[in-house]
């Protein structure tokens, strides 16, 4: 449940079923969170200073990071109340990402969109927010590339 939970939080682009099947990736450093993690093989990464993209070559699915204060999470989570009550989040789960604390909500939209949202304490003091949404099927598929970029997650040293 916990993989599910951890590979779903970092999609947020609505997919098409694409199958990657290999795994073998750089180490890429975001500074503004101050974090590294390596990224699937043959996945771009693009970084716009506190908004972090990465997607395979087909683009058929993403994990999006951003960066922010508590006081821009609690203002964005006000003006997105309405949007976000629509995705039935559970109660979330809280875990430990490389000694980084770290919650993951789960939601379903009402065509079935699994949606993902997790909130990592990052070593800069600020949050580090994962989002995304995609099809069960996709997510099944790129579940091992996922998973290998939040396993992987740690802070710069």
């Amino acid at each position: 449940m916990k993989k599910t939970v951890f590979a779903l939080a970092f999609l947020v682009c609505l997919v098409t079923v694409m199958f990657l099947p290999s795994f073998a990736g750089d180490t890429y450093e975001f500074p503004a969170a101050q974090v590294k993690f390596i990224t699937p093989d043959g996945w771009v990464v693009e970084n716009e200073e506190e908004t972090l993209t990465i997607y395979p070559a087909a683009k058929d699915i993403a994990v999006i990071f951003s960066i922010m204060t508590y006081e821009e999470l609690d203002a964005a989570a006000a003006a997105e109340k309405g949007q976000l009550d629509e995705y039935n989040f559970d109660e979330g789960t809280e875990m430990e990402i490389n000694g980084m604390p770290a919650i993951l909500f789960q939601g379903k939209t009402a065509d079935g969109t699994e949606m993902m949202l997790g909130f990592v304490k990052a070593p800069t003091g600020k949050i580090l927010m994962m989002c995304g949404a995609a099809t069960t099927e996709a997510l099944e598929k790129y579940e091992a590339q996922i998973d290998k970029i939040f396993t992987t997650m740690s802070p710069i040293e």
